[in-house]
């Protein structure tokens, strides 16, 4: 009988997921954390993949960042210019890999590639059935893989489609060597927004395109988000908390300031994910005029599309159907991020998860080990889905940094984190924002707006 292999490995943390908030965690404790006592804290990374990046691996090709690269990646690497470009897929992975040797070659961290973590410090190689870790961490285990991203290129449709229907991941839009009468886009997230994008910038003329929207949603415009225009964007959210007694009535004058965006302005969104478009892509999605609004997809017949209501839509074995219906970040309830040995990866900070994992070790390090005191400091931020999540978002986001910044990592910290928007504000920025604060606080406006979406319902109606 052959003999199976086990090493012990014994390290302080025990990281499971090396996508990016796995690296941003561990990025914090190796590289940016001089004078806390953990200059030669030990980190020991776990991935089912070959190489750190997670979903990026699985992504497709033309996949671009949605947030400018001044608030993605690791605290201790500028991604990109480190301003406003949207870094493509094969930007992300050499970033990402790059990151990862940075942190090898301080000799801190070790990297277990292509090896599924058990549970109990177990780890099992996935190419050698025989190779076996065991993974000692003295200090925490931590899940970085609790927020996994979903792609539709490893998550088949929930609908079935008849043999003779072309259905295809949207990662085949670049493989594709033959026309099509018509392209059916399935689903109405940042996946959907993209294959839409990429087949315009492709020359597809728009009446060729057909988009299925099982909900309206509302998206951020990307372009007040840019460093430039950061501090007027402040400055509107400010103003329009302030300056009505309706949570709609905000949300309509964020539209107004063209803050807020949405395709139909006779359609009331329900939905909210935190998607962005630029002002000149918003302009490129609203060519399309085959928007289909008939709910969420049941089956593709040869003929026609039937949806969950019973109602159909005519299509044809000639369309190209373009699967983009994979919940890219699936809503996962919250729990205490710190639990005695483990750490729970999650948003602490509204639609910044890789930020997130960052204010975590930070805290962790920073803040003696006390998880009471550290979970009343940072609470978990899930990601948002209708609309009435958006002022729960944003009051428990300010208030974790208001807490962080008080009885946790401090304001310095803050201060010197890349990931974070207040490292890139001017010193007369961060007086202006004090000053709002004071003056002005959102706090105490958004708690009533909290209120009125538990009386009337989350979608807003």
């Amino acid at each position: 009988q052959k003999m199976g292999r086990k090493e012990t490995i014994t390290t302080d943390y025990l990281v499971i997921g090396a996508g990016a908030m796995g690296l941003a965690f561990a990025d914090e404790i190796i590289n940016m954390s001089a004078g806390t006592g953990n200059d030669d804290t030990e980190i020991v990374i776990v991935d089912r993949r070959a190489k750190p990046g997670g979903h990026w691996n699985d992504a497709y090709d033309f996949v671009r960042l949605h947030q400018p690269s001044y608030s993605y990646g690791v605290s201790s690497m500028i991604l990109g210019t480190g301003d406003k470009d949207l870094c493509s897929k094969s930007q992300l992975l050499a970033y990402f890999e790059l990151a990862l040797q940075k942190m090898l070659d301080t000799g801190r961290l070790r990297f277990l590639a292509q090896c599924d973590y058990q549970g109990g410090g177990r780890v099992k190689s996935m190419l050698d059935a025989d190779l076996e870790y065991e993974v000692i961490a003295s200090k925490k285990t931590v899940d970085a893989t609790y927020l996994n991203t979903n792609v539709p290129s490893t998550n088949p449709p929930k609908y079935t489609s008849a043999p003779e229907i072309s259905l295809v991941p949207i990662n085949e839009l670049t493989r594709i060597r033959r026309s099509w009468d018509k392209f059916v886009i399935i689903g109405a997230g940042k996946t959907g927004i993209d294959a839409i994008l990429y087949l315009l910038e492709m020359n597809v003329t728009p009446d060729r395109i057909i988009w299925i929207m099982p909900n309206d949603s509302w998206l951020y415009s990307r372009d007040p988000l840019l460093l430039e225009k950061i501090l007027d964007y402040i400055g509107d959210l400010v103003a329009a908390i302030n300056g009505f007694d309706q949570f709609k009535e905000v949300l309509l004058q964020l539209e107004k300031d063209g803050h807020l965006l949405r395709l139909d302005n006779t359609t009331w969104p329900t939905k909210f994910k935190c998607a962005t478009v630029s002002n000149a892509e918003f302009e490129k999605l609203k060519q399309i005029k085959n928007i289909v609004r008939q709910g969420r997809v049941s089956e593709v017949q040869t003929d026609k599309i039937i949806f969950e209501d019973g109602t159909s839509y005519t299509t044809s074995v000639d369309n190209l159907h373009v699967d983009c219906s994979a919940d890219g970040l699936v809503t996962k309830p919250p729990c205490p991020i710190f639990q005695g040995k483990n750490i729970i990866l999650q948003s602490v900070y509204m639609c910044q998860q890789v930020y997130s994992a960052s204010i975590i070790a930070a805290l962790d390090l920073r803040c003696e080990d006390n998880d009471e005191k550290k979970n009343a400091i940072l609470k978990p931020v899930p990601h948002p889905e209708y609309i009435g999540d958006w002022a729960q978002t944003l009051l428990d986001s300010l208030t974790n940094e208001k807490r962080n910044v008080k009885d946790g990592s401090g304001f310095y910290w803050l201060r010197n984190n890349r990931l974070g928007s207040l490292y890139h504000f001017q010193y007369t920025w961060i007086m202006k924002a004090m000053y709002w604060d004071f003056m002005k606080p959102m706090a105490p406006k958004l708690e009533q707006f909290c209120e009125e979406v538990r009386m009337n319902g989350r979608k807003m109606l």
